[in-house]
């Protein structure tokens, strides 16, 4: 595991796939802000010259009132990711005590589990799984028991007791006949209509639908895929091969275009990922007669990494808030706030701060509450939401300040 240690200054680094294995030490940042490059796979350059123990402000190029990107955050070195929302379809697991299948939840995708474990032969469309519906009108067919998505909390195994919990697409089973075809919704194109100001518009059309099957084979995943849901001949399927990266928490596959995608950075190179994505309409940690909907302004913690939040204190206003959260010296916030931090109150959930930081009803509406954040490496954060809109007053342009507090 890598230190993080004080520095005068740091050099940044080009983001790849194909990245060594041995890496310098994290460092602190160091201030003043990430200069980043995107590009459609996410690959993002920049420097960095901050003081240390500074406050960091990140304003992550979400993109505007459309939402097209998901931004990656990486505390300890003040890295910013962003990667087109639409650019994959599936993500798998790299760890080494499970075969997993993830599904985008940024553009919307759901799936269901069919009978038959013959790819060729026809699925029927069902438009019940499609989540393109209104938070404030939720569907009854969307419900939390269907396991149309991925258990947002980041359960990869289904729990006792909760339907609807873990993937949408069962655990690859070393018996081929055990993995079932799934009908996929392909999910939803990104919006280019502008919204009202003040709001959001993340979804576009329909991108249609597609058969799936995944198999293990040699310690990898085979996966087979068909465009269409129509009776198809074996010419037809389209077969991939997909191996496990230790180095990340998953790899990511566009099955249009069969190539694989760069999207979170390595796993120890995260912590937070500010995006639109599915899940659960319910403030309880599980129940399964909530509904499924699509979320702007979702940040998600890297559980998987070890990243984990807790909710520390909440003030009259957002403005007072801040004022206490500038004031507050690093040691008297440790001794009062971090070392009582509940971290197991979000033991294992990546929606730590999710939606939690804004006012659902008053969509563009600031909670005022503090965080502290503890990555993977045991280093402490502490964490306020400034702002999800412009100066124009046109959301997509989230601020986020945060500073690392040393251990006392």
């Amino acid at each position: 595991m890598k230190k993080i240690i004080l520095s005068l200054s740091i050099a940044a680094f080009m983001f790849g796939a194909c990245q060594k294995e041995s890496e310098p030490e994290k460092k602190l940042p160091e201030g003043g802000g990430t200069q980043t490059n995107t590009t459609e796979q996410g690959t993002a350059s920049g420097t960095l010259s901050v003081k240390p123990l500074t406050p960091i402000t990140v304003q992550a190029e979400v993109g505007g009132a459309n939402e097209p990107n998901q931004v990656y955050i990486d505390l300890s070195t003040g890295k910013t990711t962003a990667i087109k929302r639409d650019t994959w379809h599936l993500a798998f697991y790299c760890g080494d005590d499970d075969f997993r299948v993830l599904i985008n939840p940024a553009i919307a995708m759901s799936a269901l589990e069919q009978e038959t474990t013959d790819i060729n032969k026809r699925v029927e469309e069902d438009k019940t799984i499609l989540l393109n519906t209104d938070p404030t009108n939720p569907s009854p067919n969307h419900l939390v028991s269907r396991r149309l998505i991925d258990d947002p909390r980041g359960y990869l195994a289904p729990r006792n007791n909760e339907p609807g919990s873990g993937t949408a697409i069962a655990g690859v089973s070393a018996k081929d006949e055990e993995n079932k075809v799934y009908l996929l919704s392909m999910g939803f194109a990104i919006s280019d209509k502008t919204p009202v100001k003040g709001s959001v518009n993340i979804l576009g059309a329909h991108k249609g639908w597609g058969k799936i099957r995944v198999l293990r084979e040699n310690g990898k995943y085979k996966v087979m895929f068909v465009p269409r849901t129509a009776a198809t001949a074996p010419a037809a399927v389209k077969t991939f091969t997909v191996a496990k990266n230790a180095a990340y928490n998953f790899v990511y596959l566009n099955l249009e275009s069969g190539q694989m995608v760069q999207v979170e950075p390595k796993k120890n190179d995260w912590d937070l990922c500010y995006t639109a994505a599915v899940a659960w309409i319910t403030n309880k940690d599980y129940d399964a007669r909530s509904n499924v909907t699509l979320y702007p302004d979702l940040i998600i913690n890297n559980i998987h990494g070890g990243t984990k939040v807790a909710h520390t204190k909440q003030f009259e206003t957002t403005e007072k808030a801040y004022e206490a959260y500038q004031k507050i010296p690093l040691n008297i916030f440790w001794d009062t706030t971090v070392k009582g931090a509940n971290f197991d109150a979000n033991s294992y959930n990546r929606l730590g701060l999710g939606k939690s930081w804004r006012d659902l009803p008053n969509g563009g509406t600031i909670r005022p509450y503090w965080y502290v954040v503890r990555d993977g490496e045991g280093n402490h954060f502490k964490l306020i939401v400034r702002a999800m809109k412009n100066d124009a007053g046109e959301r997509g342009y989230p601020t986020i300040e945060y500073q690392y507090v040393p251990k006392q």
